[in-house]
């Protein structure tokens, strides 16, 4: 069967991102948008190639999971080496990520 995409719901996001101007005219209402029998409705954050989006374009979400990932990646790296961090390594460490 050539030609015929088939949608993944578990893989499907959409954001909608606009102006705080246009926020206030159209309210909270986040669109849905229906393909076939599906519905696929407005989200937060979005995932694309690695990056989270947020909807009104800022990176905190992002920037947030980026360094909880690093800091369990440093976390297994320091256990798996059979150390153990004190108290002000794991303080120093956290608020530097």
């Amino acid at each position: 069967m050539f030609g015929i995409a088939l949608l993944n719901m578990d893989k499907t996001e959409l954001i909608w991102c606009v102006s705080k101007h246009s926020l206030s005219k159209f309210g909270r209402c986040a669109p849905t948008i229906r393909l076939g029998a599906d519905i696929i409705a407005a989200s937060e954050h979005v995932r694309l190639l690695g990056v989270t989006l947020s909807s009104d374009l800022s990176l905190v979400k992002h920037v947030s999971t980026v360094s909880a990932t690093c800091f369990g990646h440093l976390r297994q790296i320091y256990v798996g080496s059979g150390s153990r961090w004190t108290r002000d390594q794991q303080r120093h460490l956290s608020t530097h990520l």
